[in-house]
């Protein structure tokens, strides 16, 4: 009988209780500048006193994300332990636990912004359930943690059973054992002495030892089962506040280090604190085996398998304390507790679901420079996936011509997947425009008021030395009210115009004038320009209408004149004009809108697309004056090319002074629709002077 016995305890290990202590410790102990506990020093003490249940504050360690956290309890609890942290906090709240959580979440302290009311719901042994509540009350004002004090009493008494266990603790920030806040929690919680202490009965808990901070409170039944706290060989019979540079000897609290409680950045003492459950019941010990703890993303939950011994016992398992298996990629905390009557047993781990891959295809990679930004597009397989692009490392589309590496990054949650290619902005294609032309003269003879160019108007009978600037020479020109006559009844005239640049556009250019006869036409109109002459027919006499004429002619020179002259016959001449064909802006840019670099590059250099080759404006300092040499656009009739000068940048810039010649500057390869003029100011040897080019392009 007694064989019978022994055997039945060996294949079934009771594991007989009586009344289990559990040790609660409340800790705001993070150090350094960054309210975490990736320094170490908190992390030696909650080692060294071995909590059942820990109220952390400020539960910060890494990235907070859920493996980081899960290696932090596992390192310093155990990996047996679980824990619920607030998510998304400044400095989280959190309770890690020994015991199973049955469930978990946060109350809104609507009082600050960086963290809640963190609770837990735990199995401890026995009949009771514990509810453990986290807390972090303001610094500010004693007034505002009694209204936290009331927040928090209004969340316990809505959700937590009057039958189970409750404990509050943290970092009050109490100035005082009698703050009013302390009075309201009396309501629901043992606030009175005696208090924990260190070992040298201090039980104030801030860094600076004069305030009571922090707080292990239960609730009334929880309080009648307290029982004193044992480290090592030394009891302390109302807890202990916890003091690296008080507690003797830290032999009992291996691997604390005297130095730790005055770390720099510590926050405050811990309180633990130890309470007799009472048990009243046997159960069996049994193992949990988790598995299937890494799987791939598909759409759908991602269960974890259990395997107990004995086996077929039922088993419920949380993930980051939720009872539904996970669906997205990501780390998750599993723990799973055995609820088979008389038999306990637990198991913790990690599941890790994997991004799924997925395809990217690079599309819109070809484009043609326009001044505004290009895009790639991305499209998914799965379809619709976020996707982060960078073009040569950049986040930001390209403009200028050129080509570009682009990255292509999928940033779902669930899937992963990248592609590379090259994005080209190719220079644009001129689109043929009408071609503008360039002035060179003009002349409408206004100023000549005298006479008439009708049969009953003569032309006055003073001859013309000079009509202007534009033609300086004149043989037999008569004024004829606002139209100038050449000839006389017995002889020839001409007018011949100043120098002009006609290299542009390849030299060619045309003369355009209106002409009339006298009373009889016996002969025609001669137009030298350029070395090359053409002779006009004139059909129109005196009684009629004027005649438009336009001649075409190549070979312009730079310093070339015009000359129109009689063969016989008397004419009236008006409106004479000598003009290049031009490139407008809009034709050499192919259409991209002006920006100020784009205007540069067109009005200065002479530069035959807004990609090519242009020529640096050159300064010279002789005799006194300074030069400024540089090619300028004269081939687009709204663009207009000036040099200012001043003495102070600060002042402003102005035209006074500044000469503008291409008298002796070489215009050898000057590109056509261009000329090479030298700006010139007076200058000093005792005050600076500055000069530069500012070209304007009218709407």
């Amino acid at each position: 009988m007694i064989l019978s016995l022994l055997l039945l305890v060996s294949l079934f290990p009771w594991s007989v209780r009586a009344d289990e202590v559990i040790r609660i410790m409340a800790a705001n102990t993070t150090s350094g500048t960054g309210q975490s506990y990736d320094a170490g020093h908190g992390n030696r003490i909650f080692q060294g006193l071995k909590p059942d249940i820990a109220l952390v504050q400020e539960m910060n360690f890494g990235d907070n994300t859920a493996s980081d956290l899960r290696a932090w309890v596992d390192a310093n609890f155990g990996t047996e332990f679980s824990y619920f942290c607030e998510a998304g906090a400044q400095i989280p709240n959190g309770i890690v636990s020994r015991f199973r959580i049955l469930a978990s979440g946060e109350w809104n302290d609507s009082f600050v912004n960086n963290r809640d009311f963190a609770w837990a719901k735990i199995d401890i042994p026995g009949d009771k359930d514990l509810w453990a509540v986290s807390v972090h009350f303001l610094t500010t004002s004693s007034s505002e943690r009694r209204e936290q004090a009331d927040r928090l009493l209004s969340y316990i008494s809505t959700n937590v059973p009057a039958g189970d266990y409750l404990v509050v603790g943290g970092d009050l920030n109490t100035e005082s054992r009698t703050e009013s806040c302390i009075s309201a929690l009396s309501s629901t919680l043992v606030t009175t002495s005696p208090w924990p202490a260190d070992q040298s009965n201090n039980s104030n808990t801030n860094a600076s030892r004069s305030s009571p901070y922090d707080w292990v409170l239960a609730d009334a039944d929880l309080h009648a089962v307290k029982t004193p706290l044992v480290i090592g060989n030394r009891t302390f019979t109302n807890g202990l506040v916890f003091d690296s540079t008080v507690y003797s000897p830290l032999s009992d609290v291996p691997p604390v280090l005297k130095s730790d409680s005055e770390a720099s950045g510590m926050q405050h003492m811990a309180v633990v604190r130890a309470f007799s459950i009472p048990t009243g019941t046997s159960s069996i010990n049994a193992t949990v085996s988790l598995g299937n703890l890494t799987q791939t993303y598909d759409g759908t939950q991602k269960p974890v398998t259990t395997t107990t011994v004995p086996s077929g016992l039922s088993v419920t398992t949380t993930y980051n304390g939720s009872a539904t298996p996970p669906t997205n990629a990501g780390s998750y905390a599993v723990y799973s507790t055995i609820t088979a009557t008389n038999y306990t047993g637990a198991a913790n781990g990690t599941l890790t679901i994997l991004q799924a891959n997925a395809t990217i295809t690079l599309g819109n990679l070809t484009h043609t420079f326009n001044g505004t930004a290009k895009s790639a597009t991305a499209s998914t397989v799965p379809s619709g996936l976020a996707v982060s692009i960078s073009y040569n490392g950049s986040a930001t589309a390209p403009t200028n011509i050129g080509n570009y590496t682009v990255n292509a990054t999928i940033t779902d949650i669930n899937y992963k997947g990248s592609a590379t290619g090259t994005l080209t902005i190719a220079a644009p294609t001129p689109t043929p425009t009408p071609t503008p032309t360039t002035p060179i003269l003009f002349e409408d003879f206004a100023s000549l008021t005298a006479g008439g160019d009708s049969a009953t108007s003569s032309p006055s009978s003073v001859a013309l030395s000079a009509i202007g600037t534009n033609f300086p020479t004149t043989v037999r020109a008569y004024a004829a009210n606002g139209t100038v006559k050449l000839a006389s009844s017995t002889q020839n005239g001409s007018i011949t115009s100043k120098p002009l640049n006609l290299t542009g556009n390849n030299g060619n250019f045309t003369v355009k004038f209106k002409v009339k006869g006298w009373t009889t036409i016996t002969a025609p109109l001669r137009v030298t320009a350029a070395g090359q002459s053409q002779n006009v027919t004139i059909t129109s006499n005196l009684t009629a209408g004027y005649e438009s004429k336009t001649l075409t002619f190549s070979g312009g020179t730079a310093n070339a004149t015009i000359k129109l002259e009689t063969l016989g016959s008397r004419v009236f001449l008006d409106d004479i004009l000598v003009e290049t064909p031009g490139v407008s802006f809009s034709t050499w840019s192919g259409g991209v809108t002006v920006t100020p670099e784009m205007l540069k590059i067109f009005a200065v250099g002479g530069a035959l697309t807004p990609y090519g080759t242009s020529e640096s404006p050159s300064l010279t300092l002789e005799s006194g004056t300074l030069s400024l040499t540089a090619t300028i656009r004269t081939s687009d009739p709204k663009l207009s090319v000036n040099a200012e000068s001043t003495t102070n940048l600060m002042l402003n810039w102005t035209t006074n002074g500044v000469t503008s010649t291409i008298e002796g500057v070489s215009q050898t390869n000057v590109p056509s629709g261009n000329e090479r003029r030298k700006f010139s100011v007076p200058t000093s040897q005792d005050s600076t002077r500055f000069l530069r080019l500012k070209a304007t392009l009218a709407p």
